[in-house]
């Protein structure tokens, strides 16, 4: 039972219930060459898809994977056998979401 100090009044509209999360939160700050890095990445795949058919066009691909990758080799976050995971990851979601 509560404590008569934390019961609502009789009359009081009653409480909604409160949820949280265990942790430190969110991040609400980001790293400012990270956004750059994806703003660059971003250039990179609006550049190529200006390419008929780049979706298909393994060529195309080939050559967002390697310009993104030396962006992202700038930022000195990811050791070379992560890059090509990544990038990789990278052209296959825009390949999936832009054509």
């Amino acid at each position: 039972a509560l404590p008569i100090s934390d019961r609502p009044a009789a009359d009081a509209p009653p409480r909604e219930p409160r949820v949280s999360e265990a942790g430190e939160g969110y991040r609400t700050e980001f790293d400012e060459r990270l956004k750059d890095v994806a703003r660059a990445i971003d250039e990179v795949i609006q550049e190529h898809r200006t390419i008929i058919d780049w979706h298909v066009n393994l060529d195309v691909q080939r050559e967002m994977r390697r310009d993104i990758k030396r962006l992202l080799r700038v930022s000195g976050r990811f050791n070379e056998a992560e890059l090509d995971d990544l990038v990789r990851q990278v052209v296959e979601v825009a390949r999936r979401r832009l054509s």
